[in-house]
């Protein structure tokens, strides 16, 4: 079994969203934007799996307490499983106490008591314990590392297509230090 660091590989930087409005040339723009969003679609597909354990997780918490409140039991039997008017009151009662705990906590997630850092803990967990799942994760990794490197071609690329429809006095710009552009 592989070590992923999972939480690791969250880390990288994401560039300001207002870097565009610092950039001189207009014409780096577009390409620049473009990079930024794809940075955040690849962080946003690393933080899909953790964000998805940490939801099941909350939603079981909280179906398990409706059926406690509802039967004192933590788990619904064969007949009421099969019942289809009392599964729609547990699902009434399960909506009440979500929207009551939405009304006081102010917010969703502060009512379902999500939390990111424990779903990215719980992962990471069940990636220790289920070996099995190392082939899924290498090819997730193996996903991200391409979409990073794509991103970077195509910002390579934008920027020198772009280079080439500047006028000759505004490409000597681009032999300067970085510095010259901000």
């Amino acid at each position: 079994m592989a070590d992923w660091l999972y939480e690791e590989a969250g880390n990288i930087i994401r560039p300001d969203r207002q870097l565009c409005d610092e950039i001189k040339a207009e014409l780096l723009h577009v390409p620049a934007q473009a990079f930024i969003e794809n940075v955040g679609r690849i962080r946003a597909f690393w933080a899909l799996y953790p964000h998805v354990v940490d939801l099941a997780s909350i939603n079981v918490r909280h179906m398990v307490q409706t059926v406690y409140a509802l039967t004192g039991r933590p788990f619904l039997n064969e007949q009421e499983m099969a019942d289809a008017q009392f599964l729609q009151s547990v699902t009434d009662e399960a909506n009440r106490r979500i929207t009551e705990r939405v009304k006081t906590a102010g917010s969703i997630e502060a009512a379902a008591g999500y939390s990111f850092a424990r779903g990215l803990r719980g992962f990471g967990e069940l990636l220790r314990l289920n070996p099995g799942m190392d082939e899924a994760i290498s090819a997730t990794f193996s996903a991200q590392v391409t979409s990073a490197w794509t991103a970077v071609e195509t910002l390579a690329s934008d920027l020198w297509g772009g280079s080439d429809k500047l006028p000759p006095s505004d490409t000597r710009i681009l032999a300067r230090s970085p510095e010259a552009y901000f």
